[in-house]
Formats: C-alpha cells, structure tokens, sequence
C-alpha cells in the first residue's frame, strides 16, 4: 500500500525530561505525567502509513515546540519552556528556573531541530505529501474543546483556524470521514472550537501546504486517574484500535481527493 500523503507532527508526545534541568525540578513524576500529553506517539503512530511523521521525546513541560520561541517567562509561564503547569504548579525548585542563557541552550538542542525538520520536508514534499496534520489530545474535561460550555464535550476537534490554515472543504471532509470510520455523532466531531489552533498550524498552514490540527479526548483511551501507579492508566487494546481507525479515516478522506 502506497504511504498517505500526510506530513504528520506530534508536538507534545515525548515524556523524556531534558538532562540540563532533570536536577532542578520541584514536581513529583506523577505531577510531569499529569501535565503532559502522554501517549499521544502512541496514539498517533503512523510512521509505516504516512509520508513523514515529526516527533520528539522531550516532554512538552520543559520545551514546547508548540510555541512560539519567544513566549518566555516570565511574562508567559506557560510558554516554549514553562515555570508553571496549567493548573499553576511551580515546575522548578525556587530559584531554579532557567534563565536567559540556559532557555537558548534548550531551544537550540530541542526545539529548533524539530521546526527544521518540518520546513525540510514542505520544502522536499514533492507530491508524497499534500496535508500537514498536528496532532494532540483533550485533557478529559476541558471547557475550551467545546464551543458551548453547557455541552458535552467533543471526543474529536478539528482546528484550522477558521479557515487560515487549510480550506473549509479539506476540514469539513475530514470531520465527516472521521464520524465515519469513529462511529460519532456531528455533535461529537467539532471544528474549530474557541481555540484558534497552536503555534505550528498556523506557523506552517498554506505555506504552501493545508494544516490542520486534530486532537482526541483522553477519554477514548485513558482509565480514571490513579494516583500511586500512572501506566495503571492507559488501555493498550483500546489505544491501538483507536490508532487503526485515524488510519481509516485518512484513508478514507485522501480515497475521496
């Protein structure tokens, strides 16, 4: 079978903990599984299916490649290397915190290289590749999935920005292959939540390719949490039969094209 023509980004699937700060963290290692997006390589692992995938396995709680390089604290502490979580945990030891110097010294090894090698392959595409998708998941709960907070949240959304980063055709039949092959309601498949969509979609999308960022609940493939043993958490079955049905969905959408 041929590879789908999808350039494929997983910005926030590596649990790794950089060396340079390893010594300097205040968070207990449930606290760094908690804040991050484990499991999301795992769920998005398409590398014998799609052109190119682009990952890194350093944990989005220390470099964030899904930022924009200049949101630093502390005006943005929950920018491209973050001081806090979202929920306003100190990442760091007092007066451990990274500074100026070591911020450069992050980007350059960690962040940097992953964006070099998304422009590398737009620019060597050819026609191996046609769409560019970031992918992610939703924290089990969040107001922001949704566009009304009365409802239930969506278990699948779709972003391009309204339109700025892919064409409303290419999103619209994305959403309605992925209800398809998911089995799901129109209201469980959202575009374009309130959220306008993350650094790389609208860094990247239409110049030249369409991107679209796409993200599942955790509650498809996540157990309730556990407090004493994290991996308690995942459902492996679940989680692998979920991958098989992205790669339907896209399968179904480029059939289409």
């Amino acid at each position: 079978m041929d590879k789908l023509p999808v350039l494929l980004s997983i910005p926030h699937g590596g649990t790794r903990i950089p060396p340079e700060v390893r010594d300097k963290i205040a968070l207990s290692s449930n606290a760094v599984f908690n804040s991050g997006a484990a499991f999301t390589k795992e769920l998005y692992n398409l590398k014998t299916q799609v052109a190119h995938v682009v990952t890194t396995d350093i944990s989005s709680l220390f470099v964030d490649v899904n930022r924009d390089p200049g949101e630093r604290p502390p005006k943005y502490p929950n920018g491209v290397v973050k001081s806090h979580t979202k929920n306003g945990l100190a990442i760091y030891k007092r007066g451990l915190s990274p500074d100026g110097l070591l911020i450069d010294a992050l980007l350059k090894k960690y962040y940097y290289p992953y964006h070099d090698r998304i422009s590398e392959l737009i620019e060597k595409r050819n026609k191996a590749v046609i769409l560019g998708l970031d992918c992610h998941s939703i924290p089990v709960g969040d107001a922001a999935a949704s566009p009304d907070p009365g409802q239930k949240k969506p278990l699948i959304t779709l972003t391009n920005g309204y339109g700025e980063t892919s064409p409303l055709e290419i999103i619209q039949r994305l959403a309605v292959c992925f209800r398809q092959i998911f089995r799901l309601k129109e209201s469980e498949v959202s575009i374009n939540p309130p959220d306008l969509g993350s650094f790389i979609i609208r860094t990247y999308g239409n110049e030249p390719l369409p991107w679209i960022q796409i993200a599942l609940n955790r509650s498809l493939y996540l157990k309730p949490l556990h407090p004493d043993n994290v991996s308690s958490r995942i459902q492996t079955e679940t989680l692998f039969k979920l991958n098989s049905k992205i790669t339907r969905a896209l399968t179904l959408f480029f059939r289409g094209l």
